[in-house]
Parts: C-alpha cells; sequence; structure tokens
C-alpha cells in the first residue's frame, strides 16, 4: 500500500507548476481548461511533466533551483544537528528532486570517471544517511509521541504516507496484543 501512496506522490509532483522561461515559440499549448499562447522570451507556469518534455527540446528553462549534491551534503550535516523531535523544512518535492538528481548524475558525460564515480557514490550515501535520519525520527514520532498529528505539517507528503502507516500499524498491534479475553 505504501508503494502506491508514494507513486501518488510522484504524480502529485508531476501535476505542479513550475516556472519556465519559453527559449522557443511554442504557439498554443493547453494548460488544464485554458489555452495559451506561449511566445520566446515569455516566462509561464506550466506543470513539471510538461516543462521536464519541452526543456529536454530545448524550448524552455526551468527556472525553479534543482537540487544538487552539495544541497544534498548541506541538508544531511543540518539534519544531523537536529533534535529527534525536530525536521528540516526541505522542498515539498525533495524525494523527488533526489530521484531526478541522482538520474542526472549518472546520465552525465565527458566528466572524469573517477570523479563521477566519487561523487555519485557520496551522493547515494547522503541521501540514503539523510532518508535514514528523518524515517528514524518517524519511527520514533509513531512509537512514542502522544500527538503524532502534530507532526504531520512538519514532513514530506511521502514520509507522512510512512507515518500515518507507522501509526495505524503500530496501534493495531498493540490493541491487539493487550486484549485480555
Amino acid at each position: 500500500m505504501i508503494r502506491e501512496y508514494v507513486k501518488l506522490a510522484t504524480i502529485y509532483h508531476l501535476l505542479n507548476d513550475v516556472r519556465t522561461a519559453v527559449l522557443r515559440d511554442l504557439g498554443s499549448i493547453r494548460i488544464g481548461n485554458d489555452w495559451i499562447n506561449v511566445r520566446r522570451g515569455e516566462e509561464v507556469s506550466i506543470p513539471l511533466w510538461l516543462a521536464d518534455i519541452l526543456e529536454n527540446r530545448g524550448s524552455v528553462e526551468i527556472k525553479e533551483q534543482k537540487l544538487s549534491d552539495v544541497d544534498i551534503s548541506k541538508y544531511l550535516l543540518i539534519e544531523r544537528g537536529l533534535k529527534s523531535s525536530e525536521f528540516q523544512k526541505l522542498k515539498p518535492s525533495f524525494y523527488f528532486e533526489i530521484k531526478t538528481l541522482l538520474k542526472r548524475m549518472k546520465e552525465r558525460e565527458g566528466e572524469h570517471i573517477e570523479t563521477y564515480v566519487m561523487r555519485l557514490a557520496r551522493t547515494e550515501a547522503d541521501v540514503k544517511d539523510l532518508i535514514r535520519i528523518r524515517m528514524r525520527k518517524l519511527v520514533q514520532i509513531a512509537l512514542l509521541s502522544k500527538k503524532p498529528e502534530e507532526y504531520m505539517p512538519l514532513v514530506l507528503i511521502e514520509e507522512r504516507v510512512l507515518l500515518n502507516e507507522l501509526i495505524k500499524d503500530i496501534r493495531g498491534w498493540f490493541e491487539e496484543v493487550s486484549k485480555f479475553a
């Protein structure tokens, strides 16, 4: 069930609008129920899925700052320094952007192979460490917090899925094992 929720979160991120700079005339594009005429030099907000396709074709440039391997290292350093009940504020599409970053890094050509392999390995390790730290906090909240719902606004949508499932499973398990005839 969790996999389906995470896939839904990915779709949610793909449907969110991003700002783009238009590099070529695109003519009329349907956005939702509206048709807009898109010309070179304009800045328009379009869904991420469309922006990604158009950026790969060289027609637009996504203006949102892309996540980098240096950002991941910084986030990891900050998250390590926080208390077990504190969460660093991350971009809502953070996990989605991690996937995109790692894909971009793996596709990168022309970089010195040793440098490339080391950067990719370090970034993957940092990502796993960051996820583990945040996951550990979610497990602690599900187990120990009297009001885990208070943490929902502090975590990302993918983390909310995990936290909700943990709370439900832990409470269900506890109720089952604590029944006495």
